[in-house]
Order: C-alpha cells, then structure tokens, then sequence
C-alpha cells in the first residue's frame, strides 16, 4: 500500500551546465583547497600535500555535436605533481576520479590516467618543461587524444560520457596551471 500519494504539476529538473565556448578562458567553481586569481588559472593555495586539492569548470562539453572539443593547459612547474583532464562527473579531488587525464609529474614526467588508471607511462623523449602546453580533445572519432604540443601521446580506448567537465587535481603545494581553455581541435599545419 502507498500513503502520501500527491498529485503534482510537474517536476523542474535543474538546468544543464552551459556549454563551453572555443578560447574561453576556463571559470572554476567547487575550488577546494585551490584558488584562481584568473580565469584559465588555477593553484593549490594550503602548504599541504595529498590528492584532495581541485577544482571543476563551470562549462562543459555537452556532446559530440559541440564545437569545443576539449581543453589545453600550461604546466607552470616541472618540480609539482598535478593532473587536469575531462570528467563527465567529479566526486572527489583525487586524479583517480578523473575520466581522462594528463598527469604532470616532477621532473617533467608526463603520464596519462583514466579513472585513476595508468594508461600511458611516456618515454624520456615526452618530458614537459615549465610552460610546456597540453591538450586533450575528443576526436571526431569519438575517442579521447592526448597532446604534448602538436605530438600525439595516446589515444583512449575508453568510451567518452557527456557532459564533459575540466577538471583538476593538485598533489603539490604551489602546483598550478595557467592559460587553461576550451578548444575546438588541434589543427596542424599541412606538410610542406
């Protein structure tokens, strides 16, 4: 049997996220333990140490349809640990809730994780330096691609969820990223 059986109107859900815009600098919202002086800039601010430091966007990549297709970044240091990736939804501060990251590591070290997963470990060759840029993008294939500059460092198996967040996970204390943006693809110069 049921009791407190109401007829109602009709139920307002909340309304999506807006979608990202290509060349936005990234707004952050949920900071915690992290500041942003800046859009597209943000920094783990406490003199701790620990997986539990991020933030999320305020956008998101609502489908494959969208002309934002992902996110680039700068690593500002090569002596922090830190991650930035797409997440379609954030429930801690720890990069192993991450869907699709890039992992800057000391020692410029790049790595890839899915879901707290090593997918991609990198060689001594794919070493950032502070100011290197990264971007990771959805494909018109549909698959996730990670990038040092223009060198592809892997393509995800994975299935991509919608919407999209960026999203980041500071270890180090100090550790930020800057000029953090939506972007719609990477276009390379033709060969010569």
């Amino acid at each position: 049997s049921f009791s407190e059986v109401k007829w109602i109107e009709r139920i307002i859900p909340s309304p999506p996220p807006p979608a990202g815009v290509s060349g936005e600098r990234i707004k952050w919202s949920a900071l915690n333990r992290v500041s942003s002086s800046s859009d597209g800039h943000v920094r783990r601010t406490d003199g701790r140490s620990g997986w539990n430091a991020g933030a999320v966007s305020e956008r998101v990549i609502t489908g494959a349809s969208d002309t934002v297709r992902g996110i680039s970044a700068t690593c500002d240091q090569t002596n922090t640990i830190k991650a930035i990736g797409l997440n379609a939804q954030s429930e801690s501060d720890s990069y192993q809730d991450l869907d699709f990251a890039l992992h800057c590591s000391s020692g410029g070290k790049l790595r890839v994780f899915e879901s707290g997963v090593r997918r991609w470990g990198g060689g001594s060759s794919k070493t950032y330096s502070s100011g290197s840029e990264i971007h990771i993008i959805v494909s018109d294939a549909g698959k996730v691609e990670y990038y040092l500059g223009t060198d592809l460092l892997y393509t995800s198996r994975a299935s991509v969820k919608y919407p999209l967040h960026a999203d980041v996970s500071i270890y180090s204390p100090g550790g930020s990223f800057s000029e953090v943006k939506w972007i719609e693809r990477i276009v390379f110069p033709p060969p010569p």
